[in-house]
């Protein structure tokens, strides 16, 4: 064959090969599967002798031929049973498949799953972020201080149940322990109690009322500057106090009843306190002096009285229960301290 001829034929070759090739998908959709293994068997005799034709034409020829309805559904089962059975080996592109796998045949087991790790994650996250919201109240300004003016004094809290007087003097309740109480001015009663003028808050008195330094607990700052939590532990704290103190009173005055002194310094000294808030409510000078004159002795027999009933009590301590060691009292001790742990430098 001459050179000519040759260049002729391959010419032919390659011509028939692209024509071929560009209307593989064509006649794969259209020739008899007989048909196309004859050119697929055709082609690739060709390729091995010459090398013309691209590789993978037979390949893309049986690929581009529509396959069976049954066969299709056969086949993408198969694909979604491997990508559930296998979800770790398969590659990302395999991800479109795990999602059909998710949204026509959902299984308990992938719902399962999911709602716990999602649960393991916002739980750590939200215990983290509480320690760091709540600041100490000394960071806040806030510090247990004396009752004086000059200590910076603001507010309080009663630590106990305190008798509240009005602006005359005339006790007119008792609070109960735990309430706070915004200081205005102080003031001094006629025996040098000192005296704190203000209201409570949240909830306020239609008056403005007095309390006896002695009875309260008294800070710098603001009570509003506390987080929520807590002025309700600054709040229980020291209502439960006063609660113990309750308690422990109740005790004494049990324990006291056994000695015959006792009964006789508490009645003389009630009577006391009686003559000097008639004396310091008295409206005239007369009244004044009268109830006066009748303090002096009430107060002789009141130490005369205490003094006895120390001296019996020393002598019959064997016989006496001590308040402070009562179970129901160390119970009520315990519930308090842990609402101081919760609020350090304001508690006891």
């Amino acid at each position: 064959m001459g050179k000519t001829h040759w260049l002729i034929f391959v010419s032919l070759a390659a011509l028939s090969t692209g024509l071929v090739w560009h209307f593989a998908p064509t006649l794969g959709a259209k020739l008899p599967p007989a048909a196309r293994a004859s050119i697929c068997n055709t082609i690739a005799d060709v390729q091995k002798r010459f090398g013309i034709v691209r590789e993978g034409f037979a390949e893309h020829l049986v690929k581009t031929a529509p396959k069976p309805a049954k066969a299709a559904e056969s086949e993408e089962i198969a694909d979604v049973k491997a990508s559930v059975a296998v979800p770790m080996q398969t590659p990302s592109a395999v991800a479109p498949k795990q999602t059909i796998a998710t949204v026509h045949k959902p299984t308990p087991a992938v719902q399962t799953q999911t709602v716990p790790a999602v649960q393991t994650q916002t739980t750590p996250a939200a215990q983290r972020e509480t320690p760091q919201s709540e600041r100490s109240p000394y960071d806040k300004g806030i510090v247990r201080v004396g009752p004086s003016s000059s200590s910076g004094a603001t507010w309080c809290v009663l630590s106990h149940l305190t008798p509240v007087e009005g602006i005359d003097g005339k006790v007119i309740g008792n609070v109960a322990g735990g309430r706070f109480f915004l200081i205005e001015r102080r003031e001094k009663k006629v025996d040098k109690t000192l005296m704190l003028v203000g209201n409570f808050t949240p909830k306020k008195l239609p008056q403005t009322v007095r309390v006896a330094a002695k009875d309260v607990i008294c800070f710098t700052g603001s009570p509003d500057d506390l987080s929520k939590n807590q002025r309700s532990n600054l709040r229980m704290y020291y209502q439960i106090n006063g609660e113990a103190e309750n308690l422990k009173s109740q005790l004494q005055v049990k324990e006291s009843k056994k000695n015959p002194y006792a009964v006789e310094a508490a009645k003389a000294l009630s009577e006391l306190r009686a003559k000097e808030t008639a004396a310091s409510n008295a409206n005239d000078a007369d009244s004044n002096r009268n109830a006066t004159y009748d303090i002096a002795p009430l107060a002789e027999k009141v130490r005369t009285l205490s003094k006895k009933a120390k001296e019996w009590k020393e002598a019959h301590v064997s016989e006496l229960s001590n308040p402070e060691k009562d179970p129901a009292y160390l119970k009520i001790i315990e519930e308090r301290n842990k609402y101081g742990e919760a609020i350090p430098g304001l508690a006891f």
